[in-house]
């Protein structure tokens, strides 16, 4: 029988170079062998010794260090594994070099991020109630979401910490797109206990929304969501998530979306006009910036001196304008005195300034916000787009050309591009390929790039050729952009 996590295969493969070891104790090869053997098997933090001893037993052979570098970047060491790659700079072969800088960059950025959260941890007392917290972030940061709700969910017994730790677990129940393990019961005492601990936040309340929503409970998600718009009817980005959500409820039936968009648009009645006219268009899925007024009252909530305002008007100009026009209207100097906010800002500079500034931008958002499962969540997405955008310029570089490339790997690789901000890259390697995977990057390229229209006209003719599921979501995407929601809807239940 072979050890848990393990196929027969991998029992067979460890097995053998286990083997070759012990029949060759000297030979640096016989350890990275079994090193691979284990990394495949999935036991990455297992194969770290072995090419420790293989670097050892070559004198430090390129090869061998380049091999441990590589391991200990996947077993979520990236400070050691930067150490190396340093190294190796001055070691390496010219064709080589190239790939070591990218992945030193990449390992550094991680060190950093992993910094952000682990220096403050570590300066905590044992017994201080924010560690749970801290761990928690950290664990979500390094992709082990499991451990993440853990931690949050320890933070929950702390009066010093419930409120945040609600948030997170509920953040992370809507992310993670699954019910609680124990069913709708869990989140039922979960919002009886965040009420017993004084009014829950509004963020919790719409996080928990969209668990429910994820879960197909409508009915309950619909009610949490209109709690969450009464208790901070200003918080612009909950009618993004009402919107989508009336469109879910379109497709179940009428009677509750009517009920539901009745309530929305009660709340959004009340507001301030300045305020109440952002709120209709992003519950309604409009973003068109056709009002010659947008760019003036976004720069009039930027100049206000209430942060709310100022946190709104960045919203806008994200919402609103091309992410060129926003960054030209916030300048490097915009305070910004929020976790959502900073995201927002981040990724406009994915999509202008390259991923270097955003990486940045997303980890100032860190260290502001370090108990932040959002804030969290945000950056392991930036660091693991990262990785995969240094992936994808290898795959280029040194992999077939694009016409060999298969169907489901060239998306992939073609959307890295697209939300790396590097949209003619993502249009050359579609430009002579006709699948509906081709035709959903180029799309979504066109429609990044300020041509929408452009991308409607592609997937329209794809959808018209071949009704593809790849198609069908990427045209309800553009047809929602464009205020068509009747047509979208159309194309979803077709």
């Amino acid at each position: 029988m072979p050890q848990p996590g393990r196929t027969n295969g991998d029992e067979k493969r460890i097995e053998a170079a286990r083997d070759n070891v012990r029949n060759h104790p000297e030979d640096p090869d016989a350890y990275r062998r079994l090193a691979g053997a284990l990394y495949i098997a999935g036991e990455i933090e297992e194969a770290v010794p072995h090419l420790e001893k293989a670097v050892d037993l070559s004198g430090g052979a390129v090869e061998y260090r380049l091999a441990l570098a590589d391991v200990l970047f996947d077993a979520l060491r990236p400070k050691e594994a930067a150490c190396i790659y340093e190294e190796l700079l001055s070691d390496v072969e010219e064709e080589r070099r190239r790939r070591v800088k990218m992945t030193l960059a990449l390992a550094r950025s991680e060190t950093a991020f992993v910094d952000a959260v682990y220096i403050p941890l570590s300066a905590l007392p044992l017994d201080d109630p924010r560690k749970p917290l801290l761990e928690g972030t950290l664990a979500l940061l390094q992709g082990r979401n499991s451990e993440a709700m853990n931690r949050f969910e320890q933070a929950l017994s702390s009066a010093a910490t419930a409120r945040r730790a609600q948030e997170n677990v509920a953040f992370l129940w809507s992310v993670m797109k699954e019910m609680p393990p124990d069913g709708e019961g869990k989140l039922v005492s979960h919002l009886l206990e965040a009420r017993k601990s004084g009014e829950p936040s509004a963020r919790f309340l719409l996080y928990l929304a969209d668990a429910y929503a994820n879960s197909n409970l409508l009915e309950k998600a619909a009610e949490l969501m209109v709690a969450s718009l009464k208790q901070a009817p200003v918080y612009l980005p909950a009618y993004d998530q009402a919107g989508g959500f009336l469109r879910q409820l379109n497709i179940h039936g009428e009677q509750m979306a009517d009920s539901f968009r009745k309530a929305v648009n009660a709340v959004i009645d009340r507001l301030p006009e300045h305020l109440a006219a952002p709120a209709r268009r992003r519950f309604s899925g409009t973003r068109s910036a056709a009002d010659s007024d947008a760019g003036r009252s976004i720069k009039t909530l930027l100049a206000s001196d209430d942060p709310e305002e100022r946190k709104l008007g960045m919203l806008e100009a994200a919402e609103l304008l091309t992410p060129e026009e926003a960054l030209g209207i916030l300048g490097d100097d915009t305070p910004v005195e929020d976790p959502v906010a900073r995201l927002v800002l981040a990724r406009l500079r994915l999509r202008t300034a390259g991923m270097d500034r955003a990486v940045e931008t997303v980890l100032d958002a860190l260290r502001a916000y370090p108990e932040s499962a959002e804030v969290a969540y945000a950056a392991a997405y930036f660091l693991g787009l990262r990785r995969r955008f240094v992936s994808a310029q290898k795959m280029i570089e040194a992999g077939p050309e694009a016409s060999k490339i298969a169907p489901d790997i060239l998306m992939e690789t073609g959307m890295v591009f697209v939300e790396a901000g590097d949209y003619a890259a993502a249009l050359e390697l579609t430009q002579d390929r006709s699948e509906p995977e081709a035709v959903a990057v180029r799309a979504r390229a066109l429609a990044r790039s300020g041509r929408e229209e452009d991308a409607l006209a592609e997937l329209e003719h794809a959808w018209g050729e071949s009704p593809h599921d790849v198609i069908r979501r990427e045209l309800a995407a553009a047809y929602y952009r464009l205020g068509r929601d009747e047509d979208a809807v159309k194309v979803l239940t077709k």
